[in-house]
């Protein structure tokens, strides 16, 4: 439109003041709670969801059967501030590298341009309200899935390296979410073609995203962190999210791998949540296409972890079937948060992606 460069000096602050609302919300910070990790299933969505709204390209909403009206109209507020908010925030940023439709700048207002995603990301640090540092990278989980291919090198340097820091938190809710962010930014980045049934030695370059060392030391912290009961599904989704979209070499995670299968039984996951299913399922494919690893005949120690978990899943059951007052589709959604039957089956058959 003709009239588009007379309304771009508006438009511009408007999205600066939506983007700083979202941002700073108190009333939305109390609502980003209502997307609790027990609100997701953490599976890639299948083909014909990605247009769904209340799902990214690395994990999804579970089901709404059963679920109290007010629940549901928080979540669904929720998921728009944050899509709003992730197509704001992409604005702003992109506006850095782009002429202004002001005429020439004076260095102040060229400044304050440019400071705009370093404000947002302050914020965004160990110490930092624990509300509000969530409600940040949800909302960077949202424009990382909606915009990262707008996004300039500069801009994605600074956001992983800001959630790279929040791995070292105390607070198990910060990191818990910061893995899902870097689950969810692998499927984003994954190149065009790139199958999850066949491993590749060769990386994808560095201008795709997080650097081989970024990668690295996010998979320390993820494979390291599956049996701490505080965020053992969603280190194990940052995990098997790494392998499957092979943001490292193959030889890279061989020894991560062995250490994990071997002492799985003896301090492994405390629950076959998901993500932790399809994480094993991942490393034993892994394991029977190196002769190394396959002679070590770990498949045993999965199924004597799967023996000493499963008690759990009992007893969580039991549970549901006493609150749950027959109803099964309170019952399915009583069951521990993260449980997925159809993710357990893999593993009980785990030489079916042997060559």
């Amino acid at each position: 439109m003709n009239s588009e460069s007379q309304a771009s000096p508006q438009a511009e602050d408007l999205v600066r003041k939506i983007t700083h609302v979202i941002s700073n919300d108190v009333e939305l910070y109390t609502k980003s709670s209502s997307i609790s990790l027990g609100t997701l299933r953490l599976v890639v969505p299948r083909k014909g969801f990605d247009s769904s709204f209340f799902c990214t390209k690395g994990f999804t909403r579970t089901s709404c059967d059963g679920v109290d009206v007010a629940i549901e109209r928080v979540q669904a507020v929720t998921w728009a501030a944050l899509r709003l908010g992730a197509s704001a925030l992409n604005h702003v940023t992109q506006s850095t590298h782009q002429p202004s439709a002001r005429g020439p700048e004076t260095p102040s207002k060229r400044r304050k341009v440019e400071s705009e995603l370093e404000i947002f990301l302050q914020d965004i640090q160990p110490g930092s309200l624990s509300a509000a540092v969530v409600h940040r990278i949800q909302l960077l989980t949202v424009t990382v899935d909606l915009h990262w291919e707008n996004l300039d090198n500069s801009s994605r340097q600074k956001i992983i390296e800001r959630v790279i820091g929040l791995l070292q938190s105390d607070d198990p809710v910060v990191v818990s979410w910061a893995f899902i962010f870097f689950g969810n930014t692998a499927h984003c980045i994954a190149p065009p073609g790139n199958s999850s049934s066949s491993y590749q030695e060769t990386p994808p370059s560095d201008s795709w995203g997080p650097n081989i060392e970024h990668w690295k030391q996010i998979w320390s912290y993820a494979i390291h962190r599956t049996a701490n009961p505080t965020c053992s599904r969603s280190a194990s989704y940052a995990a098997f999210c790494i392998l499957v979209t092979h943001q490292l070499p193959v030889h890279a995670t061989h020894e991560a791998i062995h250490g994990f299968l071997r002492d799985l039984d003896v301090q492994g996951p405390p629950f076959p949540y998901d993500s932790v299913c399809m994480l094993i399922s991942e490393c034993l494919a892994l394991a029977s296409e190196d002769i190394q690893l396959s002679a070590y005949a770990l498949e045993e120690n999965v199924l004597r972890w799967l023996n000493k978990t499963w008690p759990e899943v009992d007893r969580s059951t039991a549970t549901c079937n006493l609150i749950g007052g027959g109803s099964a589709q309170r019952n399915r959604r009583a069951l521990t948060a993260g449980f997925d039957s159809e993710a357990v089956f893999p593993i009980t058959g785990f030489d079916s992606k042997a060559p």
